[in-house]
């Protein structure tokens, strides 16, 4: 061969070589995983503000919550008034002979309330599910009992109905919370003092729903509450621990069951003994 093939075949050699090098180096771009973009470290204002809108989006049963504070806007007077300050107890409110209509003033004032889902259906399901014929087809809907409470005197009771499971939770929820009441505690013994005596009942109360009738009555302490499933799930988020009751009529009918209970707590307020 001359000398004057020889570079040419050299370069032909680099150029491939730098092609092979070139096609190395994008498949190895294309396997490396994407780098990730250093995000800043939050603040305390930042992270104590994202601990409290989770803490408002997101309810006990792992779904979105339907009351979210942050972005409240009252519609009522009475809204606007408790996110002014004027009101500092749901007490000073029904004092005045206000009505409650959002069921975000409840929250505002009492942030500490426990959510329960009663189960009313058929083999202790949290639901009952209904369903009737029309002439498209058939058209179910879920019925939901929910209680709320903060196990030191206020109790709510709701019923929720839906054509979907999260839809009947929500809105059961909020009833409950627009149905709260204040129960008054009291002794089941005479040897208690006074001051002791706020694990009971003052007296015999009788709720009624239907034909179920449920008799609640004071019990010493350490008794525990001597009740069925529904009943003693609303009787606990008032805050008693010591109860017997007496029940009459159709009692395995569960909603019937919980609105007599729930009609008896009433019977235990200020408002309806005065």
């Amino acid at each position: 061969m001359s000398e004057e093939e020889k570079p040419a075949e050299k370069k032909v050699e680099l150029k491939t070589e730098k092609k092979s090098e070139e096609k190395k180096a994008a498949v190895k771009e294309k396997k490396a995983p994407a780098k990730k973009e250093s995000t800043p470290p939050l603040t305390e204002e930042k992270s104590k503000t994202k601990s409290q809108t989770s803490g408002n989006k997101r309810s006990k049963f792992g779904r979105p919550s339907t009351i979210d504070l942050e972005n409240w806007n009252p519609k009522t007077d009475l809204g606007r008034e408790v996110l002014d300050g004027n009101y500092e107890s749901l007490d000073s409110i029904w004092d005045n002979s206000k009505v409650i209509r959002e069921p975000e003033i409840v929250d505002f004032l009492l942030p500490g309330l426990e959510e329960r889902i009663l189960k009313i259906g058929k083999g202790q399901r949290p639901f009952k599910w209904v369903q009737r014929m029309t002439d498209s087809g058939r058209r179910s809907k879920y019925f939901v009992a929910a209680a709320v409470g903060d196990k030191n005197g206020y109790v709510g009771f709701g019923i929720g109905r839906a054509k979907e499971f999260g839809g009947a939770i929500s809105q059961a929820m909020r009833r409950a919370r627009l149905n709260l009441t204040k129960v008054e505690f009291g002794s089941g013994s005479w040897d208690e003092a006074s001051s002791e005596g706020r694990h009971s009942i003052p007296y015999k109360v009788t709720g009624k729903c239907s034909s179920v009738s449920l008799d609640l009555l004071p019990a010493p302490k350490g008794t525990g509450l001597v009740a069925n499933k529904i009943s003693s799930d609303l009787i606990s988020l008032a805050g008693i621990s010591d109860l017997w009751t007496k029940s009459r009529g159709h009692t395995k009918t569960r909603v019937n069951m919980a609105m007599a209970t729930f009609n008896a707590l009433k019977k235990l307020s200020k408002d309806n003994n005065d």
